[in-house]
């Protein structure tokens, strides 16, 4: 009788493994990560069906959530007058906008004053800009710390909103576990719209737990702008071991990052979205620089951001510095960058030598030797954290934002990036990557080749559970 029980036991086994395979293969993505899963199926199946349940059917889920996005963008279908700009870039970038306009992004703007921010800088600059809000403040940080510059922002946000000026805020829900409810309850109490993004809910096998709000946006009455690698924090702003950059956008080039807001509020609130012409107020052009804001997440049907690094990639004709914290490639985007590489261009990334997440940074050095192979230079900085999501091409074509270089980015983030088509700013970009690449150390081919077999085993081993990561 008791055998009975073990026959019993080894078939339901066996038809959760299949039931399972089916599921991993039916979602048709691509066949790394379809192996990457295979391989946790076999060797961990346990680990492989509890994870599944909690971050699992991506492709079912991302699915609901784009229909749920269409459906209450269609029932609130805001709109503004906005004169459109006329304006081109060079005709070796005209195809990368338009990609990106029909993509998802935002249209080409002009006429905006574009400054580089880094460090403490941006804490100043936006605290500064707080106080002299007249109409709204809306932010949101996929990470807000409660500590001394979040609370000296938390502070200047929660004074405007008592003199009268209306401050919405949101947060990401996973990011911000840490933070205690009474952090917020103070917010709200002082009269600022508090509102988590997609909030995770139990059981957890119903939320949407693996897509996670990566913006860090502000916007000071539709004018200002911020946009880029840096959350809310004392690392981030007084830590001299991490490296970051933002950009502070004055200007018509708002509209895109107020865009991003409105309709990532839309996701949170799910209700009516009222008084939106005055997130737009008519502006002065003060320049005749053009970019465009790009996003990416589940709520697109294409992953515009990747399609838009492979087209960046792929037209470079002299030069390519990439700065990133986390390096693994799509299949496409490796491929491009060995095409520029071996048609003799210049391309160069940055990374860290030491990584705040050691699996990912030895996923990434599995990747070197096929870059150093064709050309690529690589380098790691000695002291530094590269925080940075930083792109600069040829003295013109730059792009900051909160995207990494990876498949969470590409795949599952809700991100946000700007792509200026802009001479000063790409040599600005270009001075502070060549300023920074002093104080790394460039990782050379002989090197890698030298590597124990042990660490390349390992290297490798790691690298396959990369599309998870």
């Amino acid at each position: 009788m008791e055998s009975w029980w073990y026959y019993l036991i080894y078939f339901a086994y066996g038809l959760t493994i299949l039931h399972a395979l089916f599921a991993i293969i039916s979602e048709n993505r691509n066949p790394i990560r379809t192996l990457a899963r295979v391989l946790i199926l076999v060797f961990l199946p346990l680990v492989w069906i509890i994870c599944y349940h909690l971050f699992g059917g991506e492709d079912r889920k991302a699915k609901k959530i784009l229909r749920t996005f269409q459906k209450r963008l269609k029932k609130n279908p805001f709109r503004f007058d906005i004169q459109q700009d006329t304006q081109q870039p060079e005709e070796n970038y005209q195809s990368l906008a338009h990609l990106i306009e029909e993509g998802g992004g935002s249209s080409l703007r002009a006429g905006s004053e574009i400054t580089i921010l880094q460090g403490k800088e941006k804490l100043d600059q936006l605290l500064q800009d707080i106080q002299q809000a007249q109409h709204h403040i809306h932010m949101e940080y996929y990470i807000f710390e409660n500590d001394k510059s979040g609370n000296l922002v938390k502070q200047a946000l929660m004074k405007r909103a008592q003199e009268g000026v209306k401050v919405r805020f949101l947060y990401d829900n996973v990011a911000g576990r840490r933070i205690p409810p009474r952090f917020y309850n103070e917010m709200k109490k002082a009269g600022i719209l508090v509102c988590p993004f997609m909030k995770v809910s139990f059981p957890a096998f119903k939320s949407k737990i693996n897509y996670r709000n990566h913006k860090k946006l502000a916007i000071i009455d539709g004018k200002i702008g911020y946009i880029g690698g840096m959350n809310i924090g004392d690392r981030y702003f007084y830590d001299p071991t991490r490296k970051d950059a933002h950009l502070r956008i004055h200007g018509h080039g708002v509209y895109g990052i107020q865009t991003e807001f409105v309709l990532d509020r839309l996701i949170s609130e799910q209700k009516d979205i009222k008084d939106v012409e005055y997130f737009f107020p008519d502006m002065e052009k003060t320049s005749e620089n053009l970019f465009q804001i790009v996003s990416g997440g589940p709520n697109f049907e294409q992953k515009t951001l990747l399609l838009a690094t492979i087209q960046i990639v792929s037209n470079t004709k002299k030069y390519l510095y990439i700065q990133t914290p986390y390096f693994l490639p799509t299949e496409g985007l490796i491929n491009a960058l060995k095409i520029v590489a071996m048609s003799g261009i210049d391309v160069r990334i940055m990374l860290s030598r030491h990584s705040d997440s050691p699996f990912v940074h030895m996923a990434a050095q599995s990747y070197y030797r096929d870059l150093l192979q064709v050309g690529v230079k690589i380098y790691e900085h000695e002291t530094c954290f590269i925080h940075a999501k930083t792109l600069v091409a040829d003295d013109y074509l730059s792009s900051f934002g909160s995207m990494n270089m990876d498949f969470r980015s590409f795949e599952y983030n809700f991100e946000c990036n700007c792509y200026l088509y802009d001479q000063q700013i790409a040599k600005e970009q270009k001075s502070l990557f060549e300023k920074d690449i002093k104080d790394c150390k460039e990782i050379l081919l002989e090197q890698r080749q030298k590597r124990s077999k042990i660490r390349k085993v390992t290297q490798s081993i790691v690298r396959l559970f990369a599309p998870l990561m």
